[in-house]
């Protein structure tokens, strides 16, 4: 009789998750994803006019060293050909 009643008590003494809300531990970092990161939010149209765009930024903010490097090319191409 005294197993029979401690067993009871050892059924009603458990408690279940009464709240549909998952458990999130604070000490847990978060997951990352798996695979490579999204591409570009940029369309290929608009990533070339973009890289057309700093090209010419930084053609005419150094105006002098790409006039002097385009000289120094063209004497190499008359010289090898």
């Amino acid at each position: 009789m005294d197993i029979i009643i401690y067993k009871n008590i050892m059924e009603k003494g458990t408690q279940t998750n009464t709240t549909d809300i998952e458990y999130i531990s604070i000490y847990d970092k978060p997951k990352r994803k798996k695979g490579r990161p999204p591409g570009s939010k940029y369309t290929v149209e608009e990533r070339a006019e973009r890289a057309r765009l700093s090209t010419m930024k930084y053609y005419y903010n150094n105006l002098e060293k790409e006039r002097e490097r385009s000289r120094i090319n063209k004497a190499k191409k008359k010289n090898t050909i």
